[in-house]
């Protein structure tokens, strides 16, 4: 169901989950500057944290990418 949806990360608290239908939509939200700095904080918190569920899978080099100055 799109919209927005609360739900809470063991390693970063209470986060708002965003669903999307399409890739139109996703590129509308990711031009809200708010959206951006919020995906920005916790994709840098998940990976400062190490150890996730997924951790093994970040690249430092696609983070630098989608944030510069991380």
């Amino acid at each position: 169901m799109p919209g927005v949806h609360r739900t809470r990360y063991r390693t970063s608290g209470d986060v708002s989950r965003l669903m999307f239908l399409s890739p139109a939509d996703l590129a509308s939200m990711l031009e809200e500057e708010a959206i951006v700095t919020a995906a920005r904080r916790l994709a840098i918190g998940l990976m400062k944290r190490g150890g996730g569920l997924h951790g093994r899978h970040h690249s430092d080099a696609l983070a630098d990418a989608i944030f510069p100055g991380r």
